[in-house]
């Protein structure tokens, strides 16, 4: 998922990180938590608020997912 989602949106990979978090560890399911960018970062939240950026980005997480 990060793969094609940084590969479609041309993201900087910040890496995936294997955490001990209760969303993704509790679920009775695979399941994976995708962060698509930082608030705090004022050109990440330009890049967010693009229609075309987020269609790219579903397309990335998508095309990752199957």
């Amino acid at each position: 998922i990060q793969r094609h989602a940084c590969s479609a949106t041309k993201a900087e990979d910040r890496g995936a990180k294997d955490s001990q978090l209760i969303v993704v560890m509790r679920t009775p399911c695979p399941a994976a938590l995708v962060e698509c960018g930082f608030l705090t970062n004022a050109e990440e939240v330009r890049r967010m608020k693009r229609k075309d950026y987020q269609q790219m980005l579903v397309a990335g997480i998508a095309e990752g997912v199957s």
